[in-house]
């Protein structure tokens, strides 16, 4: 009815209101709020039990959301890449930064996962590592657009690679996860696969970061390579491109200049 229609909404924005100052929130999670609500309310659009979707005129959340990242840029990234192999866990951040994978993904990953025959050679996501109720588990990605095929640069072929002359050296050739713990183990997100990624930014020399701004780097370089957005969405698995501009449209190489010089050598 439209007494609970009503009554489901007054409750979403209130819920909304609380991700803002009162009750602080990452800018990341209003985007992702925001979004799902827009969508949530298209749909009530089409079925006639709103008239319009006032979702569409609030403003995104602006302000803290590039304070929070820290971007490495393409001299900081090989500097990491080059110690990498000094760590028994390097080789994962290392995989990170040139996948835009998530943290429980790149820990979930699998061998059979892995085609390295292929052209290119490719990486399949298909499941993520999470808790639930304390317990660890391992789940298929949330959304369709999770479950996705990332193509591999040479620089993440010689990573596994080089993953797998360490297992092989270590007698666990033959286990099924990619980065294991010494006892052939799938890895947690323990305080040893943290602790390896601090110790590589001090040997690299670079500020402090966290596992996610490796994603948030990789999702930079696309951009600023020039990949097409939706593409850069895709290969992230993000399941809107709006939340690729939005989190990262101050990245974009297309400024007001640039659209000019472009169209001058097109219609010149």
């Amino acid at each position: 009815s439209r007494e609970k229609l009503e009554a489901d909404l007054s409750a979403k924005r209130q819920k909304y209101r609380q991700l803002q100052p009162k009750q602080p929130a990452a800018s990341r999670t209003k985007q992702y709020a925001r979004v799902i609500l827009a969508k949530a309310l298209d749909h009530a659009v089409v079925d006639n039990l709103i008239p319009r979707n006032v979702a569409r005129f609030v403003a995104a959340p602006t302000g803290a959301s590039t304070k929070e990242m820290v971007i490495l840029d393409e001299t900081a990234v090989n500097k990491l890449l080059s110690h990498i192999n000094a760590e028994r866990y390097g080789r994962i951040y290392g995989l990170s930064v040139l996948t835009g994978m998530r943290e429980g993904e790149y820990l979930a990953l699998q061998w059979q996962d892995i085609d390295l025959t292929s052209t290119p050679p490719v990486l399949r996501v298909r499941r993520t590592q999470s808790t639930v109720q304390r317990q660890l588990v391992l789940e298929t990605p949330k959304t369709k657009s999770g479950l996705r095929t990332i193509p591999l640069t040479q620089d993440a072929v010689n990573i596994l690679q080089d993953q797998k002359r360490q297992m092989l050296k270590e007698g666990h050739i033959g286990k099924k996860f990619v980065f294991v713990d010494e006892a052939g183990e799938m890895l947690t997100r323990s305080g040893a696969v943290r602790s390896c990624l601090k110790r590589l930014i001090r040997a690299a020399d670079l500020p402090s970061l966290s596992p996610h701004d490796l994603r948030h780097t990789h999702a930079t370089l696309l951009l600023r390579a020039g990949v097409n957005p939706k593409v850069a969405a895709e290969r992230l698995g993000h399941s809107d491109v709006r939340i690729l501009l939005q989190t990262y449209s101050h990245v974009l190489p297309d400024t007001q200049a640039d659209v000019i010089t472009k169209l001058n050598r097109l219609l010149g």
